[in-house]
């Protein structure tokens, strides 16, 4: 038997999540065969890439003894394989010219980081849902979670066989020691990979954006919900602001106690605000200041009823309150449209879709995704956002109908800009501080 395949298709190399700590190309959620069985117009590549301790660890040491490079593992690893697809997807029928890379979470922040990392013409396009980077803080901030591992490995740092034997720990005692520490693996400016912090703002004139000509950038309405189990609120959203220092009497003003049914939402919205919807404004910014790159921006207002309840219940599980059934309520439909819970639409999942509303939704959505990956444009008077200064926020408002609605207008400015304003107000980290 001969196998027929088209040629010159269009390309999506899809980076999935999990924090860069946890997660695989292999979850069912990103299996892209129905979308590609019901659409026929595309290849999807989903790739996999190191993780965790495997993928991020970072010292010095590393830095002098492994061909210079100290940590970063995990985005040279995609950067590795967006070049293997384009060099060979032209066997499977594929178009090296006409990629897409696709990323949600930390796989929208990988894709955010390879617009740094990736020489122009590897790819054409970029989708970035639900995640974009901070710039990464310098090699000696991940010194001490380095000493942590190896306290915990029983190795001591900074010998001269330290090394040495790191690569001698077995790979199920490297994974358990690094879980044991509880510190997060993070890229970092090495010098090598990233030669200095890239700054989010245009006048820092260090953005590339790997020549792509169209970039998609996406969110939730309520993208912290699903993380808001015991951790403070200012440890969910000071980690990010560094330098910042954040009062009760600010968000309060912002985001007042009344102006919600309970301390869950509001904690969700703050979250969101700050970690997730303020970082999308200031990349469309940045991105939108070049007048001949195109770029669009979407925001999913809904998520999957029976998802809903199940992630509701979890998050209440994980906070200790699953045992208050009074609470049940609050954290099914006080949650919202949280993280990730677009996959199902974007990937075509029709399965755990209720009703043939929801299947309809899935199809008006993927179907955009397909169209941008084609022709890097969205139709339905969908617009462009305007360059710095002129943006205007074309949300996409998801009704239960299948339609999709435009707005043009900032969602939740005041907020938007108070959190961009304390951006403003860090202080810039050194490589060599």
């Amino acid at each position: 038997r001969f196998l027929l395949i088209p040629s010159c298709l269009d390309v999506q190399i899809f980076i999935h999540g999990g924090f860069l700590q946890f997660g695989s190309a292999k979850f069912s959620v990103y299996d892209a065969t129905d979308l590609v069985s019901e659409f026929g117009r595309i290849i999807v590549v989903t790739i996999q890439y190191r993780i965790n301790v495997f993928g991020f660890l970072a010292a010095k040491e590393l830095l002098e003894t492994a061909d210079d490079v100290a940590g970063n593992y995990g985005l040279l690893d995609q950067k590795a394989a967006v070049e293997w697809v384009h060099k060979h997807i032209s066997h499977f029928g594929g178009d090296p010219t006409r990629i897409t890379l696709w990323g949600q979470s930390a796989g929208a922040a990988s894709v955010h980081y390879q617009l740094h990392l990736l020489p122009p013409g590897l790819i054409r396009r970029a989708i970035i849902s639900s995640g974009s980077v901070i710039s990464p803080p310098p090699l000696q901030s991940a010194r001490p979670r380095f000493e942590k591992l190896c306290a915990a490995l029983g190795i001591e740092p900074g010998k001269d066989d330290t090394t040495e034997r790191l690569r001698a720990v077995k790979t199920k005692a490297l994974l358990n020691a690094a879980i044991g520490v509880k510190e997060y693996w993070e890229p970092v400016v090495d010098g090598v990979t990233f030669k200095e912090g890239f700054g989010e703002r245009t006048e820092d004139n260090n953005w590339k954006a790997a020549g792509v000509d169209a970039v998609l950038v996406g969110s939730m309405r309520n993208e912290a919900s699903f993380f808001l189990t015991s951790n403070p609120l200012y440890d969910l959203v000071g980690k990010y602001y560094r330098n910042v220092t954040l009062t009760d009497e600010a968000l309060s003003t912002l985001y007042p106690p009344d102006s919600y049914p309970n301390d869950y939402v509001r904690t969700g919205y703050i979250v969101s605000d700050g970690r997730y919807q303020a970082a999308a404004s200031r990349l469309i910014d940045i991105l939108a200041s070049d007048p001949t790159r195109r770029v669009y921006h979407y925001r999913f207002d809904r998520v999957p009823p029976v998802l809903g309840i199940m992630v509701g219940l979890v998050v209440r599980f994980l906070n200790g309150t699953l045992w208050k059934p009074w609470t049940w309520f609050s954290a099914i439909y006080g949650a919202g449209a949280f993280h990730g819970g677009d996959l199902f639409y974007l990937f075509y999942k029709t399965k755990p879709l209720w009703g043939s509303k929801e299947k309809v939704l899935a199809r008006n959505m993927a179907g955009l995704l397909i169209g941008f990956v084609e022709n890097g444009e969205m139709g339905g008077g969908w617009e462009r956002v305007g360059a710095e200064g002129e943006q205007r926020d074309n949300v996409l408002i998801l009704k239960e109908d299948g339609d999709v609605k435009i707005e043009r207008e900032i969602f939740r400015a005041k907020q938007i800009r108070w959190w961009n304003e304390q951006k403003k107000m860090e202080v810039p980290e050194k490589l060599n501080e």
